[in-house]
């Protein structure tokens, strides 16, 4: 969607009705994304030496609507205040200028070592949202399978008010024991209590 907004997205003769749905979805899709991106830029900053933490997170929500997509200068703010530089302003589209407003300040001058910067800048951002992720994937599938064999344990206590052992020594006879398993086992106590009720071999 980002790239078609790139392709069509332009308000001219020849793009504006084509482009404007690529324009629109891209503005909803991308309203988090480029808010998160933000914030977790600005935080990056603090992480990474050559960049200032406390100085991106004041351009990035001083400047991150300058701009006339609702979503284009959250990063580019955040980016900008992290190297201490200014970015944006007047920019030219297929021969006509268009005048913008510039974001960040110029604390001092660009210089091309901006560009390792800011794409280490990039790529720690990417480290830290996919750790959390990977956390939060971790912690779902963790809380799923709690709650999976946790219900399938409090069913087989409900089983008619039978509890596991009660189950086992009807199958094997009172002098065997076993510790409590997880749903499987459970299973396979309710298949041979449901076999001896109703007088099915095994």
């Amino acid at each position: 969607v980002n790239t078609m907004d790139s392709m069509v997205g332009y308000k001219n003769e020849c793009y504006l009705l084509f482009g404007r749905a690529a324009a629109k979805l891209d503005d909803v899709l991308n309203f988090i994304p480029a808010r998160v991106t933000g914030l977790l830029m600005a935080f990056s900053a603090w992480l990474l030496p050559g960049c200032d933490g406390r100085n991106a997170f004041r351009i990035f929500f001083r400047d991150r609507k300058k701009h006339a997509s609702p979503n284009s200068a959250h990063g580019e703010a955040a980016c900008a205040g992290a190297l201490g530089i200014r970015l944006a302003g007047d920019a030219w589209y297929f021969g006509e200028l268009h005048k913008k407003p510039y974001i960040g300040d110029a604390l001092r001058p660009i210089k091309p070592e901006d560009i390792k910067t800011a794409c280490l800048l990039m790529y720690n951002v990417q480290f830290i949202l996919m750790g959390l992720l990977l956390i939060s994937l971790l912690a779902a599938g963790g809380k799923a399978e709690t709650h999976r064999c946790g219900k399938q344990h409090g069913d087989n206590l409900l089983f008619h008010g039978t509890s596991p052992f009660h189950l086992n020594k009807l199958k094997s006879g009172p002098a065997r024991r076993t510790k409590p398993l997880c749903s499987h086992s459970f299973a396979n106590a309710f298949s041979s209590h449901r076999r001896l009720r109703e007088g099915v071999p095994k």
